[in-house]
């Protein structure tokens, strides 16, 4: 037991002399337990390495992929989130009116809830896209803060895959929002 202790206090000494912290280590053997794993399973399970390593190298790509799909769909939704209450109320009043009796409808009240919706859906998208822009530049500097190296390769496959997934979520905005505006009676 004392030296294990001695073992685990040389350990911590090192890790303060290189400035190693415990993110670091925990990162280091969760890549080494993946880099292992193949070798261990092809001795065991007699199963071929190559298929084994190609197995894993999915796996790994599809974590990835799932992981900035998640960061990205949370940058999407922040930015929802934050334009969401102004999308309703425009939505709202706007169907509202078309739900008035059309005698109670004139030309210049016409215009003016076109003039409104047209420009609230303006000042929404503005607002929506500088809150996502902010997003991304929070994002962009927690991958620069984790990583320390800006023009590395890895940087810039994280930010060109969570650039992608973040249009794909837009896309799917703009599918699920397009029936709802061609909706809207006086934009017909």
């Amino acid at each position: 037991m004392k030296y294990l202790l001695r073992i685990q206090d040389k350990i911590k000494e090192i890790m303060k002399e290189k400035n190693i912290k415990k993110n670091d280590i925990y990162s280091f053997i969760f890549f080494l337990l993946i880099a292992i794993a193949p070798l261990i399973i092809s001795y065991f399970f007699n199963i071929s390495i190559n298929s084994i390593s190609i197995g894993f190298l999915l796996f790994s790509v599809s974590l990835l992929t799932f992981l900035i799909l998640i960061f990205s769909g949370k940058i999407i939704l922040k930015s929802v989130v934050y334009v969401g209450l102004e999308v309703s109320l425009l939505l709202l009043i706007s169907q509202s009116y078309c739900g008035i009796d059309k005698s109670l409808q004139t030309d210049q009240s016409s215009e003016a809830i076109k003039f409104l919706v047209v420009f609230g859906l303006f000042f929404i998208g503005v607002m929506f896209f500088k809150n996502l822009y902010e997003s991304f530049i929070e994002y962009k500097e927690k991958l620069i803060a984790n990583d320390k190296k800006e023009n590395s390769l890895s940087y810039w496959v994280l930010i060109s895959m969570s650039a992608f997934m973040i249009f794909f979520f837009l896309y799917q905005i703009v599918l699920a929002f397009t029936p709802i505006i061609k909706n809207i009676c006086f934009l017909n």
